[in-house]
C-alpha cells in the first residue's frame, strides 16, 4: 500500500520529464509530522527532480517537539484531551537556517512568524513576539534549492 508521502515523491519523479511547471514548493503543516530522514529525502527529491527550486515550509521548534513527545505530555494529551496518539509532532528545527547544514545547495532566504504583522485580532498574544521560544513555536521558512 502506497502512503501519501510515497505518492507525492513518485509524482515529483513523474513530472521531471515534462516541462518544468513547478518552481516553488509549499509545505504547510507537513514537516512536523514527518521524521528528519523523511524531510531530508523530500529536500533531496526536490533538488534531484526539479533542479533549481524554492521551498516555503512551515516548521516547528525542536524544543517544543521534544516537550510534546515526553512521557508526561503524552499522558496529558491522552488523559485530558482524549488524544490517543498518532498525531504527535515528530520533527522540529532549532533555527531557521537549520537546513543549510544538510547541503551547500540549500540556502536560507527568509522567515516569518504569525506575530510579525502584529495583527490586532491576536490581542495580547502579540506579546509572544518578544519571547523567542514562544515567537517560534511554529513559523515559516523560505529556502532556495540549487543543483
Amino acid at each position: 500500500m502506497l502512503t501519501d508521502r510515497q505518492l507525492f515523491l513518485d509524482h515529483l519523479g513523474q513530472t521531471s520529464s515534462a516541462p518544468l511547471m513547478l518552481e516553488i514548493v509549499k509545505a504547510e503543516g507537513v514537516f512536523m509530522y514527518l521524521t528528519e530522514p523523511d524531510v531530508k529525502e523530500l529536500f533531496n527529491r526536490i533538488q534531484s527532480e526539479l533542479g533549481n527550486a524554492e521551498i516555503v515550509c512551515e516548521v516547528s521548534n525542536r524544543y517544543w517537539v521534544d516537550k510534546m513527545n515526553s512521557s508526561w505530555m503524552k499522558w496529558k494529551f491522552k488523559r485530558q484531551l482524549g488524544m490517543k496518539g498518532g498525531a504527535v509532532f515528530a520533527f522540529g528545527i532549532p533555527e531557521s537556517n537549520y537546513f543549510e547544514g544538510w547541503s551547500k545547495n540549500y540556502r536560507f532566504l527568509d522567515e516569518w512568524t504569525y506575530f510579525d504583522d502584529r495583527e490586532k485580532k491576536l490581542g495580547w498574544f502579540n506579546l509572544f513576539s518578544f519571547i523567542g521560544v514562544l515567537r517560534k513555536v511554529q513559523w515559516t521558512v523560505h529556502y532556495r534549492i540549487t543543483e
